[in-house]
C-alpha cells in the first residue's frame, strides 16, 4: 500500500514538474504596432471593421484575443476565418461624441498555455461622421472570360461630411496579384487576363478615408470556370541507374494530370550544370531519356537533381524534383525516409548540435557506410558525423542576421557504402530541412553618433522636426525597437523624441535663436535580454533663412537687423516717414501756390515790349481791410490801349507795379 502511494506521489510531482518547465518556456504573445489611437465616425454601422491586429507567438502556439472596453459595448474582437487575423469591429454601436468622444479599448490575447499579452486602443469618436459603401459585397467572374483592365467593383462609398474619399486595397492571400483600386474612384479593376489566376477566391479589404476616420469594408471575388494548373503526377521521385546503361535509355516517364479540355500540355526539364542537362532528352509525350551517344560514369558524377515543369499554355506546374542516382553493380545504402527536419539557433562553429535521427540500410550482406554532405546548397556550412551520422552542427559561424546566411536550408545527405564483394562503393541519399533561428546578438546602431535638427520660428508644435535612422541586423522581434531620450538641458520638455525615433515640437517654443537643446537617445531592442544603441541629439532653434547657427545653449548677440520683428518694425518707421513726408511736401506746394513765389509756375502770355502802367493812385487813402470792397476805378487812370496782354491784380492794383 505504501508503495503504491508513493508512486502516485512520484508521478504527480513528475507530472507538475513538466507542466511547469513547460509553461516557464512558453512566451505570450506578441503584439506590433500597438498602442494606437483610431477614429470611429459617430454615426457608424454594425460591423465595420476599424482595424486588423497584428500579432504572433513566438512559440507557434495558437492563441485568443478579446476586448475589454471603457465604456458601454460598441466594439468586438472576431478572428477572420479566411485570413485567420484578429479585427477589431463595431458591434451595434450607438455613439455619442458629446457624451463619449473617445473609448478605450483593451485588447487581450492568450494562448493554450496561459501565456497572455494586453495592449490598449484609444477609439475617438469623430462627431456626426460615417462611411458608407453602397456596393455589391461579393462578385462572381469567369475566369476565362475576363480581360485585363475590366472593372470587378465600383465601392463608391459615400461621407456624411460630403468629404473626398480616398481608397486602399488589400488582397488576401496577399499572392494575388490579379487586382487594382482606383484610389481616387474606388473601382477595382482587373491587372490581367483572369485565366492566369489560380486563386478561385479573393478577397479584397477595401479602406475607405476621409482623412480623419478609417473604415474597411470587405468585398469577395470567386471564379467559375478558372484554368487548372496542369501537374506531374508521379514526382518527386528518386530513381537509380547503372552507370553502364547505353544512351537512348529510357529513365523516367512522365506522368501529367489537366482536367480541361483541350489543354496542350509542354514538359519542360532542367539541371544546375548545362553539361549535365546535355546528357539527357525529354519528348512531348514525357519520356526522359539519357540521350544518344551519352553515357554515364559513376567516378564522375553519382548523383543528378533533374527538376521538370509542365505548362498548358496558361498556368505553369512544378516544379517537380527527380533524384536521379548514378551507380555501380553494387547496390547502394538507403534511407528510410526522403526527407528528415532539424533547428537550431545561429551561433559559432561547433556550436550547435542536431540529431537528425538517419535510418540507414544496405541490402548488400556485411556493407558498411558513412555519412556525407552533398557538395551543394550551403553545405560547407554544416557538419556531420561520418561515422554515425547521429550528429549535426555548424562548420563556420552561421550569422543569419542582415540574410548574409539563409535562415532555412535543405541539404541532401549521402550514404556512401563500403563497396560490398566488388569494391565499387555505392551511395544512397536523402534531405534533411535545418531551420536556423535568430540569436539577439546585434545592438541597434544609429547610423550617426550624433545629430544636430533644426526648428524655426514656423515651427508649430506637434510638428516633425526629423528622424532618427537605426538599423538592428537581428531578425524577427530581435530586430524591432523602441527610442527613448533623456536630457539634462533646462528646455528638454520643448521637444520630444517618439518611440518610433521621430522628433517633434512638444510645445511653441518661448527661448532665443540659437539655443541648442542636446538629448541622449536610445534605441532598445525587443530580444531577451535586449540590447541598447545610444547617440547624442542636438536641436537647434534657429532663424529661418540664416545659413549658420551658433549651436550653444546660451543666447548669441545679434545686431538690431537680425531678428525678423525689427526688420518688420524699422519698415513701418520708415513706411511712415516716407508718408510724412509727402504730407509736408503737399503742404509746402499749396502754400507756394497761394503766393507770389507760384506765380513762376503759372502760365502767362508775355508783351514783346512791356510799357509800364502808371499805378492808380486812390484820392482817399483806404485801410487794408477796405481795399479789397472800396476801390473805385477811373477811366483816366486806365493805361492807353494796348494789343492785348494778360494782366494781374491784386487788390486793384496790377501785379509787380507793371506789365508782366
Amino acid at each position: 500500500m505504501a508503495t503504491s502511494f508513493n508512486t502516485v506521489v512520484i508521478s504527480v510531482f513528475f507530472l507538475v514538474t513538466c507542466i511547469f518547465v513547460r509553461f516557464s518556456h512558453s512566451v505570450a504573445p506578441i503584439f506590433t504596432g500597438l498602442p494606437i489611437t483610431l477614429n470611429v465616425g459617430e454615426n457608424e454601422n454594425t460591423n465595420r471593421i476599424l482595424y486588423t491586429l497584428t500579432v504572433t507567438d513566438p512559440d507557434g502556439d495558437s492563441f485568443t484575443c478579446s476586448a475589454t472596453i471603457d465604456t458601454g459595448s460598441f466594439f468586438q474582437i472576431i478572428r477572420d476565418p479566411e485570413t485567420a487575423e484578429w479585427k477589431l469591429l463595431t458591434k451595434s454601436p450607438s455613439f455619442n461624441a458629446n457624451t463619449a468622444p473617445s473609448y478605450t479599448i483593451t485588447v487581450t490575447c492568450t494562448d493554450l498555455h496561459r501565456q497572455r499579452e494586453s495592449f490598449i486602443l484609444i477609439c475617438a469618436c469623430t462627431p456626426t461622421e460615417c462611411i458608407y459603401f453602397t456596393s455589391q459585397a461579393t462578385v462572381s467572374k469567369n475566369a476565362l472570360n475576363t480581360g485585363s483592365g475590366i472593372q470587378i467593383f465600383d465601392v463608391n462609398a459615400v461621407d456624411d461630411s460630403g468629404d473626398v474619399l480616398t481608397y486602399y486595397m488589400t488582397v488576401s492571400p496577399s499572392t494575388v496579384t490579379s487586382f487594382q483600386i482606383d484610389a481616387s474612384t474606388g473601382i477595382v479593376t482587373t491587372t490581367r487576363e483572369l485565366k492566369y489566376e489560380t486563386q478561385s477566391t479573393t478577397t479584397l479589404l477595401i479602406r475607405a478615408t476621409d482623412g480623419k476616420i478609417y473604415v474597411t469594408e470587405k468585398l469577395v471575388v470567386t471564379l467559375t470556370n478558372m484554368n487548372t494548373v496542369p501537374t506531374i503526377t508521379n514526382l518527386p521521385a528518386t530513381k537509380t541507374v547503372s552507370e553502364s546503361i547505353a544512351g537512348g535509355t529510357t529513365l523516367f516517364t512522365l506522368s501529367t494530370y489537366d482536367p480541361d479540355s483541350g489543354a496542350t500540355k509542354t514538359m519542360a526539364f532542367s539541371l544546375a550544370s548545362a553539361a549535365s542537362a546535355s546528357h539527357f532528352t525529354l519528348d512531348s509525350n514525357g519520356i526522359f531519356k539519357l540521350a544518344t551517344g551519352k553515357s554515364l560514369d559513376y567516378e564522375t558524377t553519382t548523383f543528378y537533381n533533374v527538376s521538370f515543369t509542365v505548362n498548358d499554355g496558361m498556368a505553369t506546374g512544378g516544379p517537380y524534383i527527380l533524384l536521379l542516382y548514378v551507380e555501380n553493380d553494387n547496390e547502394p545504402c538507403s534511407f528510410d525516409r526522403t526527407m528528415y527536419y532539424a533547428s537550431t539557433s545561429e551561433g559559432a562553429a561547433g556550436s550547435a548540435s542536431m540529431s537528425p535521427g538517419f535510418i540507414v540500410s544496405d541490402p548488400d550482406a556485411g556493407a558498411t557506410w558513412t555519412y556525407h554532405l552533398y557538395n551543394a546548397n550551403n553545405s560547407d556550412r554544416f557538419t556531420i558525423n561520418s561515422s554515425t551520422g547521429s550528429t549535426m552542427g555548424f562548420a563556420v559561424n552561421y550569422d543569419i542576421d542582415n540574410n548574409v546566411m539563409p535562415s532555412k536550408v535543405i541539404l541532401t545527405v549521402l550514404c556512401k557504402d563500403n563497396g560490398g564483394s566488388t569494391g565499387v562503393i555505392k551511395t544512397g541519399s536523402t534531405q534533411i530541412t535545418i531551420t536556423i533561428t535568430d540569436v539577439n546578438d546585434n545592438t541597434p546602431t544609429f547610423s550617426a553618433s550624433s545629430y544636430t535638427i533644426y526648428a524655426d520660428q514656423y515651427d508649430s508644435p506637434g510638428s516633425v522636426l526629423g528622424s532618427l535612422t537605426v538599423t538592428d541586423i537581428d531578425s524577427g522581434s530581435n530586430a524591432l525597437y523602441t527610442c527613448t531620450a533623456t536630457s539634462t538641458s533646462a528646455n528638454f520638455a520643448t521637444y520630444s523624441i517618439n518611440s518610433d525615433c521621430s522628433i517633434y515640437l512638444a510645445k511653441t517654443i518661448s527661448f532665443d535663436y540659437g539655443t541648442t537643446v542636446t538629448y541622449i537617445a536610445k534605441a532598445v531592442d525587443q530580444g531577451t535580454a535586449s540590447l541598447t544603441g545610444t547617440t547624442t541629439v542636438n536641436i537647434v532653434y534657429r532663424l529661418s533663412g540664416t545659413t549658420t547657427v551658433t549651436t550653444t545653449t546660451t543666447t548669441t548677440q545679434y545686431t538690431f537687423f537680425s531678428r525678423a520683428e525689427n526688420i518688420a518694425v524699422f519698415s513701418l518707421l520708415l513706411i511712415t516717414a516716407l508718408a510724412l513726408i509727402a504730407v509736408l511736401l503737399y503742404i509746402c506746394v499749396q502754400w507756394c501756390c497761394g503766393s507770389r513765389a507760384c506765380d513762376w509756375f503759372r502760365p502767362t502770355n508775355r508783351p514783346t515790349s512791356p510799357t509800364k502802367v502808371k499805378p492808380y493812385t486812390p484820392e482817399t487813402p483806404v485801410t487794408p481791410a477796405e481795399s479789397i470792397t472800396s476801390i473805385a476805378y477811373k477811366e483816366e487812370n486806365l493805361p492807353p490801349s494796348q494789343p492785348y496782354r494778360s494782366i494781374r491784380y491784386h487788390n486793384g492794383i496790377p501785379a509787380l507795379n507793371g506789365w508782366l
